[in-house]
């Protein structure tokens, strides 16, 4: 090997020496700058990496080294001062600082610091402390850029949206459903209160009909039990009325309910040119009770009252009667108040309300009606819907539920052929 050679090796390894020299250093001024910023901020470089715990050197990735050391020592100074700056805020306004957060900063709920030290029983002030602790630098200049100022009028727009939540709960819900967002500015739902107070308003007269069409159909059966076993010789026949069901949102919806019909007589004014003679009859003594010429045996009326002590027995609430007074043949009210003197004399010594169909717009509902028996001295099958759908409709914070009886019902055509099917005491066959 010559002299060449020799110095050439040695050349090679001064470069080699001093390039892992640099390294070494470079590496030790890369360990003990990590080192010095974990030791000055601590739970800062926890937050930063979403740890737990705060981690050695040799456990950290080169990632987190990067992120690490992407911070200015003023950066992680600033770091602290915000903090410091922020906790005044959180002392002042927690409750405020904390929706603001939730708000603008979802993700922090999945934070590390802030998971283990949170539950669902921890008060608001201890979860700002500990948001506090896994906030990031951008997100805590983020609030500490707005000025005192601008925390108080923010406060104070909380306070009073809680109250208009406390007082309109639903109404606020629906607010926020029709503007399809639960985090609107609290200065635009506050300058929409009159809204939300029209909206609860809506709520309240529209709740009872939640599910009332369903209890509707269950009191039916027991009132047509209730029929059969005190007036089993009556008929008893069923029909689906429609109505304008209201929402919470103000508008009416086209539905039904279901409604059980009793009665201790019947007739029908159509195909009178086929009736039988004693089935026509029945027919023809319609305009004697209108004169007055004839009447229903007392022990009817009180069997009657026995059926509505009953219901009174079976539903929540109070039963009232209301006596149908008019009608589209035009009764006067003497002949209403002939027939039903028996029935509102016995109802006078029970507690049992009673009023008049015509007096229904004058009718406070005072929303603890359980239930109304209708009591109707002749009625087809159009002015029995309409006279239950007007009682459903007019007793809305009631919504009570529905028992109809007729002294005299009409059968309409489509009943009558049907009737005539099973039974020859109706209608006489067609002659060719």
């Amino acid at each position: 090997m010559g002299t060449s050679d020799i110095i050439t090796l040695f050349l090679i390894a001064i470069v080699c020496t001093a390039t892992i020299a640099y390294f070494v250093v470079k590496s030790y001024k890369k360990v003990s700058r990590i080192n010095s910023i974990m030791k000055a901020h601590p739970s800062l470089v926890m937050a930063l990496l979403n740890n737990e715990e705060l981690p050695s050197f040799m456990e950290l990735s080169k990632e987190q080294i990067e992120k690490i050391l992407s911070f200015s020592d003023d950066d992680w100074d600033e770091w602290e001062s915000l903090k410091d700056r922020v906790l005044n805020i959180a002392q002042q306004y927690p409750d405020t600082l904390f929706e603001f957060i939730n708000e603008h900063f979802p993700e922090n709920s999945e934070r590390i610091t802030y998971k283990k030290n949170v539950n669902l029983f921890t008060p608001i002030p201890q979860k700002v402390k500990y948001t506090l602790t896994s906030l990031s630098l951008e997100e805590l200049r983020m609030i500490d850029a707005d000025s005192e100022d601008i925390w108080k009028e923010r406060d104070k727009l909380r306070l009073s949206l809680s109250k208009i939540k406390r007082k309109f709960p639903e109404g606020y819900e629906t607010y926020c459903s029709i503007h399809k967002s639960s985090t609107l500015l609290y200065s635009v739902i506050i300058s929409d209160k009159k809204q939300i107070i029209e909206l609860q308003k809506l709520y309240e007269d529209s709740k009872g009909y939640e599910g009332w069409e369903k209890r509707q159909k269950e009191f039916c059966s027991k009132f047509w039990k209730i029929l059969k076993d005190i007036r089993s010789q009556d008929g008893r026949y069923t029909y689906q009325v429609p109505y304008m069901k209201p929402t919470r949102t103000g508008t009416l919806v086209e539905s039904e309910f279901k409604v059980w019909q009793g009665f201790c007589e019947s007739f029908s004014s159509f195909l009178k040119n086929r009736q039988t003679d004693s089935f026509y009859k029945r027919y023809t003594e319609i305009s004697l009770l209108k004169e007055r010429r004839v009447h229903f045996y007392d022990n009817v009326y009180d069997e009657i009252l026995e059926i509505i002590k009953k219901i009174n027995e079976e539903i929540e609430g109070n039963v009232v009667v209301v006596f149908v007074d008019k009608c589209k043949r035009e009764w006067s009210k003497l002949s209403y108040n002939y027939h039903y003197r028996h029935i509102r004399e016995i109802l006078n010594d029970t507690d049992i309300r009673r009023y008049n169909f015509s007096e229904l717009p004058l009718i406070n509902d005072d929303g603890h009606i359980g239930g109304i028996f209708i009591l109707d001295m002749v009625t087809s099958n159009d002015e029995l819907k309409y006279n239950s759908k007007l009682i459903v409709e007019h007793f809305n914070k009631s919504v009570p539920l529905i028992g109809y009886y007729s002294m005299e019902k009409e059968y309409d055509e489509e009943e009558l052929l049907k009737i005539a099917e099973n039974c020859d005491n109706y209608l006489i066959e067609k002659t060719i």
